[in-house]
């Protein structure tokens, strides 16, 4: 019973490395996640909301804050659950805003970047867009 029960870890270990055509991480699993059996941590998948965003930003205007949330999925199941609170959101071009626990503020600067929250060594990506609208005038 117990080389089955290895048997099934491997193949959905084996599994959860395919590409299912999702680009938002998967593969650990947070300690408070198990699969019933044997008590060995399940996989699952982690993902940002909003997936894609475009904000314009109007000069001279107070600056936008964007609430993001995260949520995983574990493997085999239908349920998303909030993990908001336990994940670190980071941006790959700093300059663009800061984060304050979930909530990005923009700092002024326009362009495109990805939003990326780890949850438990997990990381899943949002799209982030920022267009610059108004009058820059040079000395």
């Amino acid at each position: 019973m117990r080389l089955l029960g290895l048997i099934v870890l491997a193949a959905a270990a084996i599994a959860a490395c395919g590409d299912d055509g999702e680009t938002d991480g998967s593969g650990a699993s947070p300690p408070t996640t198990s699969s019933s059996g044997g008590g060995d941590p399940a996989s699952f998948v982690l993902h940002l909301e909003p997936l894609e965003t475009s904000v314009d930003v109007v000069l001279g205007e107070p600056l936008p804050m964007i609430p993001f949330k995260a949520f995983a999925r574990a493997d085999g199941t239908t349920e998303d659950v909030d993990v908001t609170l336990e994940t670190q959101f980071s941006l790959l071009k700093s300059a663009v805003g800061t984060f304050s626990g979930a909530t990005l503020t923009l700092t002024g600067v326009g362009g495109t970047t990805a939003v990326v929250g780890s949850y438990h060594e997990v990381e899943a990506s949002a799209a982030l867009s920022i267009r610059l609208i108004g009058d820059v005038i040079m000395p």
